[in-house]
């Protein structure tokens, strides 16, 4: 039966491809294609503009990003207002050094522009005696401030001293000049005897003033050091305070002394609060408790009516103001450069 069976299969496909031949070519069923996958399709040549010849390869560009563009033109933008302010300076300032002689001018020891006597050496040394002086409570009330804040102080007092620091920080110096006129000079008169008015007072006041930028800057530098230095002195078996004071304090010195930089900077230029408690007597001093004027309270109290020379020579008391602070914003560097040997880092680029 299987013989049977495969024998008929034979006689039918053999039947069927003898009707096929018969059939006119118009009726038969044209046999199916593949379908191409994409990888055999052909490929299709890019079509060349004229500003790209066969023969060349389009030139890459170095597109420079926005953001670097930004910060350049800031860049530019802050040594432009420099750059200004040294020029106003200099073209006021040089016609009245020239008319005086830079010797008079720099360490004459009489101011009395009645008579044309310009003399701003017992201003100057009366504006650095006051900034030492705030520099001096500033830094060591600020700096143990910090480390309180730092390491000491509990979590729910944080919030509290903080607060109170933003808010010393924001108070007018109008404000502090009225609470030094009102309640230090009077205390100090009590003490000695004197006046209440002179360097020691407007130390104190100004030393109040620069106290936050002192704590606001070393706290996050105290913060900033790696914990692991902590660790490895309390694993050592240092307490506490050694490891506080004899670890992170060295540490974060650089971040403490930026902090007294920025805070003597804003010591240097404060007026209104200065000529309200330092007495303003424009002579050398002669101890803590004398009176003086120093550059910024008199270039505030004599501009409005100055005149000629006059006014040409308070800019040049505001020069070498402005010299005065540029050295103090340098000498922290040059100090860390030459002494411990230190460099800036630079932020390195990545390709």
């Amino acid at each position: 039966m299987e013989r049977d069976y495969i024998e008929r299969e034979k006689d039918g496909n053999r039947g069927r491809k003898t009707r096929q031949a018969r059939q006119p070519a118009a009726q038969r069923i044209p046999q199916r294609t593949p379908r191409q996958t994409p990888s055999q399709l052909p490929q299709r040549t890019p079509r060349q503009t004229p500003s790209q010849p066969p023969h060349q390869t389009p030139r890459q560009t170095s597109h420079q990003p926005p953001g670097e563009t930004l910060l350049r033109f800031a860049a530019l933008l802050s040594a432009a207002a420099l750059l200004l302010i040294l020029l106003f300076l200099a073209a006021g300032a040089l016609p009245a050094v020239r008319r005086i002689g830079f010797g008079d001018f720099l360490l004459g020891k009489v101011w009395d522009p009645e008579h044309g006597v310009y003399g701003i050496f017992p201003m100057l040394i009366g504006s650095i005696l006051v900034t030492a002086g705030a520099a001096l409570i500033a830094g060591s009330v600020g700096t143990l401030t910090a480390v309180y804040i730092a390491a000491f102080c509990p979590k729910a007092l944080y919030r509290a001293v903080k607060i109170l620091m933003s808010i010393l920080a924001g108070i007018p110096s109008v404000i502090y000049g009225m609470f030094g006129l009102a309640v230090l000079v009077p205390q100090i008169r009590a003490l000695t005897g004197g006046s209440g008015k002179g360097i020691l007072t407007a130390s104190i006041l100004l030393g109040w003033m620069i106290l936050p930028t002192v704590v606001n800057t070393a706290e996050p530098a105290l913060r900033a050091v790696p914990t692991h230095f902590y660790e490895v002195s309390r694993a050592l078996g240092a307490t506490h305070e050694d490891s506080v004071f004899r670890v992170l304090l060295p540490e974060a010195a650089s971040g403490i002394r930026t902090g007294i930089v920025l805070g003597i900077g804003r010591a240097v230029g404060e007026a209104t609060a200065v000529m309200m408690v330092c007495g303003n007597q424009p002579i050398l001093p002669k101890s803590v408790l004398s009176g003086t004027r120093t550059l910024t309270a008199n270039i505030m109290m004599e501009l409005g009516y100055a005149s000629g020379l006059h006014r040409d020579v308070l800019i040049a008391a505001a020069a070498v103001l402005l010299v005065f602070v540029l050295l103090l914003n340098l000498a922290p560097g040059l100090i860390r450069n030459r002494i411990f040997g230190e460099k800036p880092r630079r932020v390195r680029k990545n390709h």
